[in-house]
């Protein structure tokens, strides 16, 4: 991706609560969805706020549970504190997560931090969090994989593993507003972490290439005991170079694979890379002082598109592939070149199939976090009844 893509920053986490929303965006929904927050990127707090509410009011009160928490901020933003209370409460209403970290560290609520109305909010939701932690037991783990350590997350459930592999730029955290309620549905044990060098996971400087990163993942996943468990594969974006490695490596245990939005080696010839690491940022080097994860991902990308386009993913292997409407790029050889990608990765494997996410941006799963919910659930079930 382009540097200024890779620093873009996606509110993806979520509150445990007693109710699920579970809305399924349409495209329209999605297109003024995205209208809204162009304003409030803009900076005109007001119009955004409003957008979303003419929004809402459209869909009878329902949304993806993502957008009211943005609107929450854009009433913050424009100086109308009731509403952005009223949309925060409906907020921590419907969210279902292991992580509220940022709510408290979110600048486009600092205004609301006086209110008396900010402190029972906060308390509302570390108790919320609390019980689902109670609940749900998540383990936190950092694993020694000889070269560096990899951090894990897991809530253990049935023999079978779904096991998330998280976009170029992401931590394990963008998962946590999907994790719950797949688990309800399926029961699965559910494993994600942080890739080396993100989040709490230590990096390996000199042996950074993906098929390294892999047997680190392996033996990771060896000392969990998880090794012979059978797999479901989620990923976004560049994950989806991960998850084909490591389902090439393994393909005797990987049952089923959803992609989404994934990064497949075909769309990264070296023509491709040279327009999508346009550097707006300054020389690599520099890169490499701001943000050394961003200058892994720069200097590996040829070796690693390499290597993936020697290995293809097991054709035996189904695989669901969710594909943006609107993909990472600015270029229109790059945005036909990834969605023809798409179409010609899956018209080759009669046992899978495509789904474009209509009206999504790249982060499907925070534009639609039901679709990809729902084709994760489907995914378990018809690999299990398989079995």
């Amino acid at each position: 991706m382009k540097y200024t893509l890779i620093l873009t920053i996606v509110i993806f986490t979520t509150l445990k609560s007693s109710a699920q929303n579970t809305f399924l965006p349409a495209k329209t929904y999605l297109d003024h969805n995205q209208r809204a927050i162009k304003y409030k990127d803009q900076k005109q707090y007001l119009k955004s706020a409003l957008s979303f509410d003419s929004l809402f009011k459209e869909n009878k009160g329902n949304g993806v549970t993502r957008d009211k928490y943005i609107a929450a901020s854009s009433w913050a933003l424009a100086g109308n504190p009731d509403k952005a209370f009223n949309y925060l409460t409906q907020y921590l209403k419907e969210i279902q997560t292991f992580h509220l970290e940022f709510l408290d560290q979110d600048e486009e609520l600092k205004s609301l931090h006086t209110d008396p109305r900010w402190q029972p909010l906060i308390n509302q939701s570390k108790a919320k969090i609390q019980q689902a932690v109670l609940k749900y037991k998540p383990l936190d783990t950092l694993v020694d994989v000889d070269t560096h350590k990899l951090f894990f997350n897991i809530i253990k459930g049935s023999s079978t593993v779904i096991l998330f592999e998280t976009g170029g730029m992401d931590n394990s955290t963008v998962w946590s507003d999907i994790l719950i309620p797949i688990y309800d549905a399926t029961g699965a044990t559910l494993v994600t972490y942080d890739r080396a060098g993100y989040g709490r996971s230590t990096r390996d400087s000199i042996n950074s290439d993906i098929t390294n990163e892999i047997k680190g993942l392996e033996l990771g996943l060896s000392k969990l005991g998880y090794t012979d468990a059978n797999k479901i594969l989620v990923c976004h974006s560049l994950g989806g170079f991960y998850v084909t490695l490591f389902a090439a490596r393994n393909p005797a245990k990987i049952k089923a694979a959803v992609f989404i939005d994934a990064s497949l080696g075909s769309f990264y010839t070296d023509e491709a890379i040279k327009r999508v690491l346009t550097n707006p940022n300054g020389t690599i080097e520099e890169i490499k002082k701001k943000n050394t994860s961003i200058y892994y991902i720069a200097v590996d990308l040829h070796k690693n598109a390499a290597t993936l386009r020697a290995t293809p993913f097991p054709a035996q292997i189904p695989i669901t592939d969710i594909y943006a409407e609107t993909p990472p790029w600015d270029d229109k050889i790059d945005i036909e070149g990834w969605k023809d990608g798409h179409k010609k990765f899956i018209a080759a494997r009669p046992n899978s199939k495509l789904i474009l996410a209509e009206g999504t941006t790249h982060y499907v799963g925070a534009d639609n976090p039901q679709l990809v919910i729902n084709e994760i659930i489907k995914s378990y079930k018809t690999a299990e009844n398989k079995k």
